[in-house]
């Protein structure tokens, strides 16, 4: 095994373009429970790009240079004397937690109780782009209708998903459709991409699609016509006269709730937390008046749920959208896969670095628009 190994760091706070590849030991086990993966496939987070820029800088405080990534997916190296799920030459993937972030290097260091199984039906490419998007999408769905008694609230009702094909509302999409049984559903796409809906989601799962470059979603959707809305893009609030009373709204997009920002960011300055505070309250007092419930939505590493999303994908109700794949002994090809999701509304699904297979030139499941 190679003692050093390559990283992609951020220097210091900046754009895509300058993010720097390096070379540092490999890591090592340092807990029974620990394990060491062989990284195969890497995929890019907006939220990957949003930090390396400096926007979260007030709320987080990143030591340089910064590694980058948080989804993975590979094969198991090396376990830690307690570690009995998991043996040499296991596949398995991952959303790394906060402690272990930097997937964009070839070989990771986590706990065990931080991997899960890769489906057999996914190659190592689609598995790296299921974690945080997949987790995000099942996770707000589930905590959105938790008071309504569950998933049980969604069946037969009318759903509507910005951006449908983007990395998680194309999840949320097969998810609310193939497994929570939603009777329509609406999602908005651009142009471009609304000839790809059936192809890349499947024929039937989406009911109406709204292409937001010629109609204001806002606008088309009838009145008082939405049971549930998941946004992945932004300003929710403009659609409360489209939510049914006893609606709820979803947004990943929006300042997060403090609750779920003090778990995930334990450190967070009080006057950031109290702005959020503030923030969240004003957006829920609005829905209210609607009738209307409001969450928004930041999430941590859960396994339970990336092993029920691989069950899914199992089952054929969900497949990851792979938009373009780099290889990571080319610089270039990787820092462009950070500089398209810094532009965004490009693409469909996610971009992805294969790390430590050979690789082969192939024609992307996603795509980009002219």
């Amino acid at each position: 095994m190679p003692a050093t190994m390559r990283q992609l760091v951020y220097p210091t706070y900046t754009s895509p373009d300058k993010f720097k590849f390096r070379t540092i030991a490999k890591p090592e086990i340092s807990g029974p429970t620990e394990v060491i993966v062989k990284v195969y496939a890497a995929s890019v987070n907006p939220v990957d790009v949003k930090r390396a820029s400096g926007m979260m800088k007030f709320v987080i405080f990143d030591k340089m240079p910064s590694p980058l990534g948080y989804d993975m997916s590979g094969v198991v190296e090396q376990v830690g004397s307690e570690v009995t799920q998991f043996s040499y030459g296991d596949p398995v993937f991952a959303r790394l937690p906060e402690s272990r972030r930097g997937s964009f290097q070839e070989y990771v260091v986590c706990d065990a109780s931080d991997l899960s199984p890769k489906p057999e039906c996914l190659s190592y490419e689609e598995a790296a782009a299921l974690p945080l998007a997949g987790t995000t999408a099942l996770l707000g769905i589930l905590r959105a209708v938790e008071e309504r008694g569950g998933a049980a609230w969604l069946k037969g009702k009318t759903a509507f998903v910005t951006g449908g094909l983007n990395g998680v509302g194309a999840i949320v999409c097969m998810l609310l459709k193939n497994v929570f049984g939603v009777g329509k559903l609406i999602c908005s796409v651009s142009t471009q991409k609304v000839e790809l809906v059936d192809k890349l989601l499947g024929e039937g799962v989406v009911d109406q699609i709204i292409d937001y470059q010629i109609s204001n979603p806002s606008k088309a959707l009838e009145q008082g016509s939405v049971d549930f809305f998941y946004d992945t893009v932004g300003a929710p609030l403009s659609f409360l006269h489209t939510m049914k009373p006893q609606g709820e709204i979803m947004t990943i997009v929006a300042f997060p709730d403090p609750e779920c920002v003090k778990i995930s960011m334990p450190s967070i300055p009080k006057i950031a937390l109290y702005i959020l505070s503030v923030y969240s309250k004003v957006c829920k007092l609005r829905a209210r008046r609607y009738g209307v419930e409001y969450h928004s939505e930041i999430v941590e590493s859960d396994t339970k749920i990336l092993n029920r999303l691989a069950n899914y994908c199992t089952e054929g109700k969900v497949k990851p959208i792979v938009a373009q794949v780099a290889d990571f002994k080319n610089k270039n090809e990787v820092l462009n896969l950070f500089v398209e999701v810094s532009k965004a509304k490009r693409y469909t699904g996610k971009m992805v670095a294969r790390i430590g297979k050979p690789y082969v030139a192939e024609v992307p499941r996603g795509f980009f628009a002219a």
